[in-house]
């Protein structure tokens, strides 16, 4: 019963997002509000703790509505937002049925932890990032699964210092590479939030910039891997199986690129906006896959059974974004609610009596990003909130991009550096490392370096977005 009713709540709140989204009618936002509190109400057993108190957050935020000098026009901003990103979530679990089902997806793991070490490291890394544009954490159990399993004493020459070796630089590329998908993906959440909470920002100018940025991290986890470890593996332990094909990632590939341009088609021939057009997008994207594939080929049997695929397995991987649903939406709820009670020229004056305008504050608020994440505050509240209270960037010396990129990095390395992220803990469980291991001791390096080069790139960012 609960499992249909929330099935039926996702759908409504998917259906209704997009009536209110595209024709601004308020019955809209009312019916998918309504059908949002009834999901998270059932599925309120199953949300994490972070969820629950955000929830609880915004429930009292509600209380102070009356404060507001529009109180109705503060609660509608408060709750469109919270079931545009919960719409956003929901729909990218048609793309999460598809990789489920995919030879294509297994078959590029196998190809990417079957390289020589000197590719290795940049394959991983990048195969880690393009997989977690479609399914999320989904990549960090693949790809850590088909490690494992391909890391044998066997396949090491029977030395344990290479398998331990081999299983902490393939785990770190894994988890390097999927921390890109804040600064790289047009499918994340991240640029959602970023689009939709700070004004004057727009996907054509951000995603360029956050591409290059996940590039320079990308090279500097390559060049570090390359100079803190072996040049090259004993003979005993080298790759000595069949040679694999790149067709199924060049497939996987053309399945990004085709999403990405079908989204940006809706957007350029609509009044939706790319997240928007991604929600819209992700139904056919995901269905389309799962034809592809189909080994009925392309007929009526192939069209059904596609079809049943999506009906039985959609409400579970949607379900399952409960928690980020929980605290997304609260996030939201709170940060427009306290932007609009607490005084903007307060928050300003605050700011530049401590001097972080500018660069600095974009770089101090990804920081405070990372630090609380090291106490399991989500970077999606903590980005979404702070992204609230520091609009509009101008009024803080910030350009928008500025702002922006330095949320994104600081979620970006929040995933490296926090032991209590679904992260790291994924990778505990798949190579049995404590994960205060992985983030403090095999990852420090990196995220120092990292936070540096961040901060490096940043500045001059600034320096040539004002002159």
């Amino acid at each position: 019963m609960v499992k249909n009713i929330s099935a039926a709540c996702v759908a409504i709140t998917i259906v209704f997002t997009l009536y209110h989204r595209f024709f601004g009618e308020l019955a809209g936002l009312v019916v998918a509000t309504s059908s949002l509190v009834v999901f998270l109400f059932l599925q309120w057993p199953k949300i994490n703790n972070a969820g629950r108190i955000l929830m609880g957050v915004a429930g009292v935020s509600l209380l102070f509505l009356g404060l507001s000098s529009d109180p109705l026009a503060t609660l509608e901003s408060a709750l469109s937002r919270a079931i545009y990103f919960a719409t956003f979530l929901l729909a990218l679990a048609f793309l999460r049925v598809a990789a489920v089902h995919s030879h294509i997806v297994r078959q590029c793991g196998q190809l990417v932890v079957h390289q020589p070490p000197l590719r290795r490291y940049g394959i991983i890394s990048f195969a880690s990032y393009l997989f977690g544009t479609i399914i999320n954490f989904g990549v960090v159990h693949l790809l850590g699964e088909m490690v494992a399993r391909g890391n044998t004493l066997q396949s090491a020459g029977g030395l344990e210092h290479v398998q331990a070796i081999r299983r902490r630089r393939m785990n770190l590329a894994i988890m390097r590479g999927f921390s890109l998908v804040p600064l790289a993906s047009p499918f994340s959440i991240t640029m959602a939030v970023m689009l939709a909470t700070i004004p004057g920002l727009d996907w054509f100018s951000l995603l360029p910039l956050g591409l290059l940025t996940a590039g320079l991290l990308l090279l500097l986890g390559w060049f570090l891997d390359y100079t803190t470890n072996p040049r090259q593996a004993p003979p005993s332990a080298q790759y000595s199986g069949p040679q694999l094909s790149w067709l199924p990632a060049v497939k996987f590939l053309l399945i990004v690129i085709s999403f990405f341009s079908l989204a940006v088609l809706i957007e350029r021939s609509t009044s939706a906006n790319l997240p928007l057009s991604i929600v819209v997008a992700s139904p056919v994207i995901g269905l389309a896959w799962l034809l592809l594939e189909n080994p009925a080929g392309r007929s009526r049997k192939a069209l059904t059974s596609s079809l049943q695929i999506l009906r039985q397995q959609f409400p579970v991987e949607a379900t399952a974004t409960r928690s980020e649903i929980a605290i997304l939406g609260a996030a939201s709820i709170f940060g427009v609610i306290m932007a609009e009670l607490l005084p903007h020229d307060v928050i300003v004056d605050s700011v530049n009596f401590l001097q972080l305008s500018g660069w600095i504050l974009a770089l101090v608020a990804g920081s405070v990003i990372i630090l609380l994440a090291q106490f399991g505050i989500n970077p999606i509240a903590s980005a979404a909130i702070i992204a609230a209270a520091l609009t509009p960037a101008e009024s803080f010396g910030l350009q928008p991009q500025v702002l922006a990129l330095g949320l994104m990095a600081g979620w970006s390395l929040a995933m490296n550096s926090s032991p209590v992220m679904i992260t790291a803990l994924l990778i505990s469980s798949t190579t049995g490392t404590n994960p205060r291991e992985i983030t403090y001791r095999w990852n420090l390096l990196y995220n120092c370096v990292a936070f540096v080069v961040l901060a490096v790139w940043v500045f001059a960012l600034d320096y040539i977005l004002r002159t």
